[in-house]
């Protein structure tokens, strides 16, 4: 299993599927091309998919808008005054092959057309798809778990804005405003600089600067750092700050990675399960030594 995972850039895989995944849930679609096994990410947000009463899958749909130029460039046969069409596009996966439909208009859509030319029959027995949801699920039949930033995301919207405000209170710091007062009304364009060009004033005139201190900037800080902590008890995160964990502490890292990893044993095992039939099956893999 080792050389599988080496074999098929499974940890690099896998960290991109924790990613996308992590709004909710994320398909992996597993397929064999020329004796070799690859994995596809799959959009949820385009798939609905359907179980049996033992939580198995029985089909995948994936259905989504497409331009009649696309559909062109894909080798359809698409007349040309309706380039600029929308169309239909559908395809579904099955325990016996998959699907592809007839790509119907927008708006005119009836009973699926099956487009022999594009299906394939697999006969597994099974849905080659596994699909992963992030905990929080209502039930076993619910494609979609919780977020996982979601409770944070207005918080860090909030840190984002604070950050901006601070930059630009630090740049109007480097060039404060100069004020000119004079008895003479100046006319043209008002003076620009800071307190590097030299000014030659009457008597009775005068010149400061807008300036400000570094106590703003010192609070800013001060209130991102707890908006940061703030954000980290939300998402049921460790607080401790990485750069004060020396090398006694290694347990502690290593405990923070298994926490982040046990959510997705599921996934693993999914895969795990299919690489065993790719296997049983005769896949031929040739693994690196």
């Amino acid at each position: 299993m080792n050389a599988f995972a080496f074999e098929t850039g499974l940890p690099a895989f896998m960290m991109q599927v924790a990613t996308c995944g992590s709004v909710g849930s994320v398909a992996i679609w597993v397929e064999i091309l020329g004796g070799r096994p690859r994995f596809s990410l799959l959009e949820t947000a385009y798939l609905t998919p359907d179980w049996d009463q033992y939580g198995a899958l029985l089909t995948v749909t994936e259905r989504y808008l497409v331009s009649g130029a696309d559909l062109k460039a894909s080798g359809y046969a698409v007349a040309s005054d309706a380039l600029s069409s929308r169309f239909w596009w559908q395809r579904r996966w099955t325990r016996i092959g998959l699907d592809v439909f007839v790509p119907v208009p927008a708006g005119e859509e009836g009973n699926d057309v099956l487009d022999e030319k594009r299906s394939s029959i697999h006969d597994l027995g099974f849905v080659p798809v596994v699909w992963i949801r992030n905990p929080g699920a209502v039930s076993a039949t619910e494609p979609d778990g919780e977020c996982s930033f979601e409770k944070a995301i207005d918080t860090v919207i909030e840190a984002d804005y604070l950050l901006s405000q601070a930059g630009r209170g630090l740049k109007y710091g480097s060039d404060p405003t100069l004020v000119l007062k004079t008895p003479e009304i100046l006319e043209g364009v008002a003076r620009q600089g800071g307190a590097v060009s030299a000014l030659t004033l009457p008597p009775e005139g005068d010149a400061k600067l807008l300036e400000i201190n570094g106590a703003a900037a010192g609070a800013v800080l001060a209130h991102y750092r707890e908006l940061r902590q703030l954000v980290l008890e939300q998402l049921h995160g460790n607080r401790t700050h990485g750069d004060r964990l020396g090398p006694l502490n290694r347990g502690v890292r290593w405990s923070l990675c298994v926490s982040l990893l046990s959510g997705w044993q599921t996934a693993c095992a999914g895969l795990t399960a299919m690489a065993v039939f790719c296997r049983s099956i005769g896949c031929c893999v040739a693994f690196q030594q």
